[in-house]
């Protein structure tokens, strides 16, 4: 399961906090989130536990982050800290003894005796030594048990109209957890003789009252209705078409079979005619096989007429009895690419999605000295070397190796996908206008970061608190994001196998950007950029 996102303390959270919380919280690890054990400290002067560390950088060989900062070294360098050793034993041992010291509140802190009295002028229980002292002597003093019956009745009497506020919150309460299925039935009236029937504005005149937000919601699901209607014509017409098309196209194949067909058959009943006429002239006599002349009135015989058919006849698509048949046009009897490939989504849905698509471009006053972008600004890998020349704007992102894109969002429903391919730490998602840029920073819903996340190759999370772990059918080669700013709600889809990963569900007040996190190269492991693609490049 992936860590807890680290602690974060500014100074004036921490001016604020009990100072002993405050001590066992520094005298933590922000990994196991233990008292610190065998604490050491790293280049970026962050301490963990050996132990934590050691397991946290297992498998890399060089450029070891720090899983507070995200700072990197080139060499595992492992300092021992001895003197916050010590501090961490005396939290400890602190600890231990305040746990001690409540377990005895109930005697004296100055005499170490059971408390019997209560002194009215201090308001403070005293021992029997203390009713003695000089500093209670002239003291009104009472027995506890009097005191406590006294102050108990004080309570009672506060009890009684915090009791009654009470039930009158219940009362509301319970009529406010009614709304909702009183909105339901308002939204739909039972008949006496139909089953239920949808109210529309019209009919709410002849119904009883319904509260002006009931009617609202009505109309609004009257839109919806309205709206989906004409995806539903809108799909039913694409059918039609489509359709239409296909029986043309069956139409005109089977039209040029059927005349084909009719050629043949012609040039068949010819041929067969001709070699019944031979085969029955070979069956004569030589006398007979070899007469041929003229008739009785000096024109051609009926012999010489057969005799200059077989020399050469012809009939309907032959030249001569011995040319080769003539082949028919060819008709491929393969529908059109439209039809015999579908794509994976249908037209209409296609083009609902093309509405929800814009540009998503890389902006590189956003990019971290460490990240380099393409020319055309669609993909981000990281590199080691800074560039010397790169001006420090104010949305510069300077600690959190990201870059945000060039395009933000204050309204509508949008949608991009990005190519992680093979890599094995990445981030995506989006980010409020406001975040911080130039410091430490912990990237969760309640700072304004929401995102997805890889690391090692094979964890994946929401980096939520505390992390959501997310379990995935198959590793994405590609990650489709999808944003309602209304809605409030930002998902995340597995592009390669069509499926969902995980949603979040927020209200944002500001401007959003979105947001790309290419991960640290570790040798040549996750060296391969972000790319940012388009849906339309679908396979």
């Amino acid at each position: 399961s992936p860590p807890p996102p680290a602690r974060n303390f500014g100074g004036a959270a921490m001016a604020g906090a009990d100072p002993l919380e405050t001590l066992h919280v520094e005298a933590s690890c922000s990994v196991c989130l233990e008292y610190l054990q065998d604490p050491v400290i790293i280049e970026c002067g962050h301490n963990f536990c050996r132990r934590c560390i050691t397991r946290w950088w297992a498998d890399l060989a060089r450029d070891f982050p720090c899983p507070v900062c995200r700072k990197t070294s080139r060499h595992r360098s492992l300092r021992p800290n001895r003197q916050l050793g010590n501090m961490v034993e005396a939290a400890r041992q602190l600890r231990r003894g305040l746990k001690r010291k409540l377990g005895h509140e109930s005697r004296c802190p100055a005499h170490g005796q059971a408390l019997a009295r209560f002194c009215c002028d201090d308001q403070a229980p005293v021992c029997l030594l203390c009713e003695i002292s000089h500093a209670h002597r002239a003291h009104r003093l009472v027995p506890l048990e009097e005191a406590a019956l006294e102050y108990k009745e004080k309570l009672q009497r506060c009890l009684e109209p915090l009791e009654r506020k009470l039930e009158a919150v219940s009362i509301c309460r319970a009529r406010e957890e009614k709304k909702p299925s009183e909105l339901k039935a308002g939204l739909w009236c039972r008949g006496k003789d139909a089953g239920e029937i949808p109210i529309t504005p019209s009919a709410h005149r002849c119904l009883f009252p319904i509260p002006w937000w009931q009617r609202k919601v009505a109309l609004r699901r009257e839109c919806i209705a309205r709206e989906f209607e004409e995806l539903h014509q809108l799909l039913e017409e694409e059918e039609r078409l489509l359709l239409r098309r296909l029986e043309e196209e069956e139409r005109e194949i089977l039209q040029r079979l059927q005349a084909n067909l009719d050629r043949l058959g012609e040039q068949r009943r010819g041929l067969a005619a001709l070699v019944a006429e031979l085969e029955e002239k070979c069956l004569q006599s030589g006398a007979e096989m070899l007469k041929v002349g003229r008739d009785g009135d000096g024109g051609q015989g009926d012999q010489q007429r057969r005799w200059d058919r077989w020399q050469g006849w012809d009939g309907p698509g032959c030249e001569a009895a011995a040319a080769p048949v003539e082949e028919p046009v060819s008709v491929p009897i393969e529908l059109e690419k439209n039809f015999c490939s579908f794509p994976r989504q249908y037209f209409t849905l296609r083009k609902i999605t093309r509405r929800l698509i814009g540009e998503v471009t890389l902006d590189p006053d956003t990019a971290h000295p460490n990240l380099v972008l393409s020319e055309d600004r669609k993909s981000v890998r990281f590199v080691e070397v800074r560039p010397r020349d790169l001006p420090d704007t104010p949305r510069r992102f300077t600690i959190y190796p990201c870059v945000l894109a060039a395009q933000g969002f204050t309204s509508g429903r949008h949608y991009w996908e990005v190519e992680v391919g093979d890599k094995t730490h990445w981030a995506l998602g989006v980010c409020k206008d406001s975040v911080s840029r130039k410091g430490e920073l912990t990237p969760l819903p309640e700072t304004g970061y929401w995102r997805v996340r890889l690391w090692n190759g094979d964890k994946y999370a929401a980096t939520t608190i505390p992390f959501t772990p997310l379990t995935v059918r198959v590793k994405p080669k590609r990650v489709g994001v999808f944003v309602d700013y209304e809605a409030g709600k930002v998902a995340f889809y597995n592009v390669t196998d069509r499926s969902h990963i995980y949603t979040f569900t927020d209200t944002f007040t500001e401007k959003i950007w979105p947001l790309f996190y290419p991960g640290i190269r570790a040798g040549r492991k996750n060296a391969a950029p972000l790319v940012i693609r388009s849906p339309t490049d679908w396979e």
